[in-house]
């Protein structure tokens, strides 16, 4: 009995901080400066990587995030999708709040649209 009772509460809290985890684990202010920390080489390079992973799911399989479509140019370069997602953090600070990987992905799309 005393078994039964651990495993049923093991189960509400494993349930309850699923429930409680963020749809993002950066949000884009939290991005913005990472990519924008001078001299932290640690923190720039979480940044490119971060926005390189983004602009891979958006090439790929359905190719959107949420609803967010992007046809990069195969020339396009880790820092070249870096540049425009940093650009676009400084220029739309009112995105910032949301997730990271949506306001990625929608610089990604302004810049890099699909044909029609």
């Amino acid at each position: 009995m005393a078994k039964t009772a651990i495993l049923i509460l093991v189960l509400f809290s494993a349930l309850a901080l699923a429930q409680s985890a963020p749809a993002d684990f950066k949000n884009g202010e939290e991005l913005y400066g990472l990519c924008t920390t001078p001299n932290d080489k640690r923190a720039n390079s979480f940044c490119v990587g971060y926005v390189a992973a983004i602009a891979d799911v958006l090439g790929t399989g359905d190719g959107s995030i949420s609803g967010w479509r992007a046809c990069l140019p195969s020339s396009a370069t880790q820092g070249e999708v870096a540049e425009v997602a940093i650009q676009w953090l400084k220029n739309h600070p009112e995105n910032r709040a949301f997730g990271a990987s949506d306001v990625v992905a929608q610089a990604l799309a302004h810049t890099y649209p699909c044909a029609k």
